[in-house]
């Protein structure tokens, strides 16, 4: 206990919007045009004069996952994260996946509908321009906020109900792509903007996932809501610096 208090003392983790370079540097992140080349990590760093971790908002939340939520004593599993975009995270075998450039688990830019509306990344039809809270306030002609249409969805007002489950649905179609790339055992969904349709989300994904991916004969796949989902980036904040500190990392282990 003494040994995690002066980490956290000395150390302070922080997630950010992607894309995060391997030094911290904000690069051309979507929703925040103004940040690019932005040091975050550096800038942080010079502030607090304390160690600082920083992690793309997803990834944070698939470790606080890890550290604080359901998938404690699962090796394998996907975290996806619905906020104000989409974006996700991936342990596999008991160490987090963070790919090439440090910005692994995009699925919000798998393509769902091939002739659907255009994406800020070049393609057309992405989970996240068809399911993020701009794009369901637009479906509903944007005469009502995110929030608004979610709460009407789970009262069962028509209209809204229609939004939100064809939203699912596209949910649930790259949800059946990520189980079917990755075999993993849980898949994880958090993050704000679950709000009070998380569980239509579950049902309509966890049908899907336990018809229509490959290996369903072989092992099921637990999908499930996160208990942290609404405050999982800033679990996961808090997470990094005991996850940096005490999480055994495969490389190291062989490098040593």
């Amino acid at each position: 206990r003494s040994a995690t208090r002066s980490i956290t003392r000395r150390a302070s983790g922080s997630p950010s919007a992607g894309p995060l370079d391997g030094d911290g540097v904000m690069v051309s992140p979507p929703r925040l045009p103004e940040w690019d080349r932005v040091p975050i990590k550096a800038l942080l760093r010079e502030h607090t004069r304390f160690p600082v971790t920083v992690d793309n908002d997803a990834t944070a939340a698939a470790i606080g996952e890890r550290w604080a939520g359901i998938a404690r004593t699962t090796p394998s599993f996907a975290y996806l994260y619905l906020g104000t975009g989409i974006g996700g995270g991936i342990f596999l075998d008991n160490q987090v996946y963070r790919g090439r450039s440090l910005n692994a688990a995009e699925f919000g830019h798998m393509t769902v509908e091939p002739d659907g509306p255009e994406c800020y990344c070049g393609n057309r039809g992405c989970v996240e321009a068809v399911c993020c809270p701009s794009a369901i306030e637009a479906a509903m002609g944007g005469r009502a906020s995110h929030q608004a249409v979610c709460a009407a969805a789970a009262e069962g007002e028509p209209e809204a109900r229609r939004v939100i489950e064809r939203v699912a649905e596209r949910l649930a179609d790259a949800a059946v792509s990520v189980v079917n790339l990755l075999d993993i055992d849980l898949l994880v969904l958090g993050g704000p903007a679950l709000r009070e349709v998380g569980e239509l989300y579950r049902e309509v994904i966890a049908r899907a996932v336990s018809t229509r991916t490959l290996a369903r004969r072989l092992h099921a796949v637990r999908v499930e809501t996160s208990p942290i989902a609404a405050d999982a980036a800033a679990i996961g904040a808090a997470s990094l610096v005991f996850h940096a500190t005490y999480a055994p990392r495969l490389g190291a282990l062989l490098s040593g």
